[in-house]
C-alpha cells in the first residue's frame, strides 16, 4: 500500500485559497441543485396535495434503512474492486466507494461506459494504480457483480412465488436465466 500524500500546511495561503474556492463551489453547486429542483417542481403538474400525501405515506425509518443498505452496497463494490487489483495496490475501500459513485454519476452525464473509464482514471490518478490494471479490475468487478445479481435473480425466481401474469411468465423466466 502506498503511503498517503503528506498533507499541506492548513494555514498556508495557497491551502486556504483552495479551501475557500472548494467551499464556494460547494455552496454554488448545492444552490444550483436546489434552484433547479424548485424550478422543476414548479413546472410539474403535480400539486402540493400530492407531495404532502407522498410525504405523509413515507416511512422515514425504512427510507433511512434503505439509504444505509445502498451505502453499504457501494462500500462492498469498492472492496470488491480493491480485491481484484494487483497486489502492490490496495487503495482504501471508502476511497474506491467514492470513486465508484463519481463513476456512476458520469454514467448519467456521458454516453456509453464513460463512468467505468472515468472511475478507473480517477483511481489511477488518486492511488497511482496503473490505468490498465484499474480498468481490468473494474471490468472484472462488474462481471462478478453481474454474475452475483444473475444468480440471486435465478434463486429468487426458483424459490419465491412471484405474481407474474401468465402471458409474461416465459419472458420473465428467460430474462432471469
Amino acid at each position: 500500500m502506498t503511503p498517503p500524500p503528506s498533507a499541506p500546511d492548513p494555514f498556508a495561503p495557497q491551502t486556504a485559497r483552495q479551501g475557500l474556492r472548494r467551499g464556494l463551489w460547494t455552496i454554488v453547486t448545492i444552490g444550483a441543485v436546489i434552484g433547479i429542483g424548485l424550478l422543476a417542481a414548479g413546472q410539474t403538474p403535480i400539486g402540493g396535495a400530492a407531495i404532502r400525501d407522498l410525504a405523509g405515506r413515507a416511512r422515514p425509518g425504512l427510507l433511512a434503512g434503505s439509504f444505509g443498505v445502498m451505502t453499504l452496497a457501494f462500500l462492498f463494490m469498492g472492496l470488491r474492486w480493491r480485491s481484484l487489483m494487483p497486489p502492490p495496490h490496495r487503495p482504501p475501500g471508502t476511497g474506491l466507494m467514492a470513486i465508484i459513485c463519481a463513476g456512476l454519476l458520469l454514467n448519467y452525464a456521458l454516453p456509453g461506459p464513460m463512468g467505468e473509464l472515468g472511475a478507473a482514471w480517477f483511481a489511477s490518478r488518486r492511488y497511482r494504480v496503473p490505468l490498465a490494471s484499474a480498468i481490468a479490475s473494474g471490468v472484472a468487478a462488474r462481471l462478478v457483480g453481474l454474475a452475483t445479481a444473475a444468480a440471486t435473480a435465478a434463486l429468487v425466481w426458483l424459490v419465491a412465488d412471484l405474481p407474474v401474469p401468465p402471458e409474461y411468465r416465459g419472458v420473465v423466466g428467460a430474462a432471469v436465466i
